[in-house]
């Protein structure tokens, strides 16, 4: 698994509305929640009630669609 920091604070934390852009289910795309590592789902950052889409889910779904058979975290 190839390991991309994306890293911006308060620019990556995501605060879009969910339900403007269609969810990513890619089974490539893993996020380290809790120390372990899982499926990505967002919102990636829970930190506040804002909490939405940001740029890391789609930046790593073109990633994956760039890099067929290789995974991501």
């Amino acid at each position: 698994m190839k390991s991309i920091l994306l890293i911006g604070q308060s620019n990556m934390a995501g605060r879009g509305f969910m339900e403007d852009v269609p969810p990513i289910y890619n089974e490539h795309i893993s996020m380290l929640r809790n120390g372990r590592w899982q499926m990505m789902a967002e919102p990636l950052n829970v930190d506040r009630h804002v909490a939405g889409v940001g740029p890391a889910a789609s930046f790593a779904q073109a990633w994956t669609e760039d890099h067929p058979g290789e995974s991501i975290g």
